[in-house]
């Protein structure tokens, strides 16, 4: 018998703002979205006001003034590197691991059967709080959907632990939970199962599964069995190759000259150019687009979207960055305020398994080595130390962070200081 965990951090950027600076301990925060534009986290006091995930921030901007709500824009240079420091740990109290997402990781306790593993889950969550200053929610059950549901409730414990192996009316808490919040119920099904007298996880469990795969899909049979116990989806101990890349960005004020353009889509060139080198992948195919604001009434409503093909593989910064150039030299139109570009890199293959041309290899090898070059650099002495000159300097078009705590982690320079007590 398989037995899973869910182990996720709770309202995890407002806990890592909370981690560098005491006073925010029960101060009612808020992250903010790239370009400061939704709330993309909220701690459990800002939750009791009934303000929503993704709400616009200018839709509520007078109520989190009222109750003096701190405000950030999104870190995701300390966020990422805290949830690096919480997925370690977890690697080291399980023998296996699938980090799901930046906050949230399944976990494989079927080793650990002659154990009471409610009182490990408390272990591993206290070793997280002690080391990295970040509270955990951990449930457990049979497969990972049963997982998942107990750590809904294991985040309205005050134990943080939920363990839906040693609770005896489970149906009871099947019963409690929606269908539409069943991991795996995508949102087509949760508004048409109702329609067929299936309203919440209970009944999901108890209907015909043959039924289900006719009526919906095999991934939704899977679901039904996992609620009853039977483990359909294994652990993934290795992500997925990604079969695309993108980089896209809001600007923080409007876009209105070619250059500024050509910088901006030129650092989102070279940025997923990087993502491609870590990836040990190379593209094909990349698309370019850029398009204006979408509650601008002085304009009409604007995108362009170009497809280019690179005729080779490549994750070479310079030949993306003068696809995105040429581009938009191409089809730029004057006379609008663009709020948005990016880029998307698709036909995506292992750099290993390039089809190289017989009169190209010497320049690829050059190629392959100045990458190599820029990025240890880069990772020696610090993000974009070295850049291409068409990225631009000054940059005025870049995403709004005025809130933007500090780097505490990953910056010499914003190393949190301590002063002594005289």
């Amino acid at each position: 018998m398989r037995i899973f965990g869910l182990a996720d951090c709770n309202n995890f950027y407002a806990s890592c703002e909370r981690v560098f600076d005491p006073t925010l301990a029960r101060q009612p925060i808020v992250v903010l979205s790239n370009n400061d534009g939704c709330i993309v986290s909220r701690s459990n006091e800002v939750k009791a006001l009934g303000i929503p995930m993704g709400a616009p921030m200018f839709k509520h901007e007078n109520i989190l003034r009222k109750h003096n709500v701190r405000i950030f824009s999104s870190n995701y240079t300390l966020y990422g590197d805290m949830s690096a420091r919480v997925m370690g740990i977890l690697a080291q109290c399980v023998p296996e691991l699938e980090v799901y997402s930046i906050d949230e990781a399944f976990l494989d306790f079927t080793p650990f059967q002659h154990r009471d593993i409610t009182v490990l889950a408390s272990e591993i969550r206290a070793k997280i709080k002690q080391w990295t200053g970040i509270s955990v929610s951990i449930g457990i059950g049979r497969s990972k959907t049963l997982a998942k549901i107990a750590n809904r409730f294991a985040k309205k414990s005050a134990l943080g632990v939920f363990n839906l192996e040693s609770v005896k009316a489970i149906d009871r808490l099947l019963q409690e939970t929606p269908v539409s919040d069943v991991w795996g119920v995508g949102r087509a099904h949760s508004k048409s199962l109702p329609q067929m007298d299936i309203h919440t996880a209970l009944d999901l469990k108890k209907a015909n599964p043959e039924f289900i795969r006719q009526r919906y899909s095999v991934v939704l049979m899977r679901t039904a069995n996992e609620l009853n116990g039977i483990s359909c989806i294994p652990l993934e101990d290795a992500p997925q190759p990604k079969k695309a890349t993108a980089v896209t960005r809001s600007f923080g004020k409007a876009v209105t000259g070619k250059q500024e353009l050509i910088e901006a889509l030129a650092t989102y060139a070279s940025r997923g150019a990087e993502k491609l080198r870590q990836a040990k992948q190379a593209a094909m195919i990349i698309q370019v687009f850029w398009r204006t604001g979408l509650f601008n009434s002085k304009q009409p409503i604007r995108s362009w979207f170009y497809t280019v093909d690179l005729r080779e593989h490549t994750n070479d910064s310079c030949k993306l960055v003068k696809a995105t150039r040429q581009t938009v030299e191409r089809y730029f139109e004057p006379g609008y305020g663009l709020k948005k570009a990016g880029i998307i890199l698709l036909e995506l293959t292992p750099e290993n398994q390039i089809q190289r041309s017989l009169f190209d290899q010497e320049n690829d090898s050059k190629s392959a080595k100045i990458m190599e070059l820029i990025d240890s650099i880069n990772k020696k002495f610090g993000k974009e130390t070295i850049t291409l000159a068409a990225t631009g300097i000054k940059r005025y078009w870049t995403m709004r962070c005025d809130r933007r705590s500090p780097r505490y982690t990953t910056d010499w320079n914003e190393l949190p200081v301590v002063k002594a007590l005289e």
